[in-house]
Order: structure tokens, then C-alpha cells, then sequence
């Protein structure tokens, strides 16, 4: 699989296991009063992967309404851009099942499941102790999702549309810009 953000070279398909975000990390947030964490992605995965999905904390965390609305806020405003939403509305949970010992399984799970489970989600979803997202924005694969966010101005773009969700978020009025 070809990387299209940087031609030549060559992708591996991201191994389903479990991800660990360093503790570290999660308190320095923690401490610091965040209270909207997101870690953007640009991942290979096939050649016909595309588009953004959003993972907030799922059900029965503390932070999940929080998350979820931030989640919403997030896709619509990548939507509205043109961006390809994965799933129903770009709004999805994923979970982790099995151990260190036999590996883990990748459960991705609708929005419309309102199932608290007992798997764990993202590293970055459970230890950080304020509503977070995870974003996955574009795939390195996808001649469209390079095409649209893969540039200078495409990133630009996105980090406005980031902003305006956050300032929709907060309550706050974004500054005018590009």
C-alpha cells in the first residue's frame, strides 16, 4: 500500500492490538485543567478506507455526554467541509476485547449503541480525566482524504474547523480567520 501524502513510500496495515497513551501524558492534561483533548490521526489502512470518524468516550464513562457533544460538534463541522463521514454521522465507539496474553480484538460499535461495556476503549479515552475525542481524520491511503486535508492550506482548514468546534463547544465566539 501506497503512502499518497508522501509517494514512494511504502505503508503497513496497522496491526489490531491495543493502543497505550502513556500515563504521563493523561495527568499532564489532567493537571493542567483541559477540558477537551482530541489526538488527530492520519492513518493507513486499505486502499478503500476514507473519511473521518470521531470516538468519544463511551457509555458509562464519566465524561460522556461531555465527549459525545464534542464528538457531534466535531464531525458536523468536518461534514458540512465535504469530508466523508464514517458510519452514522461520523460518531462511533470502539472497544478492545482480550488480554495481553491472547491479543486484543477491535469492537468499532454505532453511536446508537447505548450499551455501557466493560471493554476497554482508547488509552487517551480512559485515563484522561476530562471529556475528550479521539479524531480520525483522513487515511494516507485515500486519494480524496489526501487530497482535501493532506496540503498546507488542507491542514489549515482542518485546524480552523477544530477551533470552531471548540469555541461551539465552550460557548465562546470564534475570532474571525482562515
Amino acid at each position: 500500500m501506497e503512502d499518497l501524502a508522501h509517494p514512494g513510500r511504502k505503508l503497513r496495515p496497522a496491526p489490531t492490538q491495543r493502543i497505550h497513551f502513556p500515563k504521563h501524558r493523561a495527568r499532564s492534561r489532567n493537571s493542567a485543567g483541559v477540558a477537551a483533548a482530541r489526538a488527530r490521526q492520519f492513518r493507513p489502512y486499505s486502499s478503500d478506507s476514507y473519511g473521518l470518524e470521531c470516538y468519544p468516550q463511551p457509555p458509562g464513562r464519566t465524561h460522556h455526554e461531555d465527549s459525545l457533544r464534542l464528538a457531534h460538534l466535531i464531525a458536523d463541522k468536518f461534514g458540512a467541509a465535504g469530508q466523508r463521514l464514517r458510519g452514522n454521522a461520523g460518531v462511533r465507539y470502539i472497544y478492545y476485547a482480550g488480554d495481553d496474553e491472547s491479543g486484543y480484538e477491535k469492537q468499532v460499535v454505532e453511536e446508537s449503541d447505548s450499551t455501557v461495556y466493560s471493554e476497554q476503549t482508547f488509552g487517551l479515552l480512559e485515563k484522561t480525566d476530562c471529556p475528550a475525542v479521539l479524531v480520525e481524520q483522513c487515511f494516507v491511503t485515500s486519494e480524496a482524504d489526501v487530497a482535501a486535508w493532506g496540503t498546507d492550506d488542507g491542514c489549515r482548514r482542518a485546524a480552523r474547523l477544530y477551533y470552531e468546534a471548540i469555541c461551539e463547544y465552550f460557548g465562546t465566539e470564534p475570532l474571525p480567520g482562515t
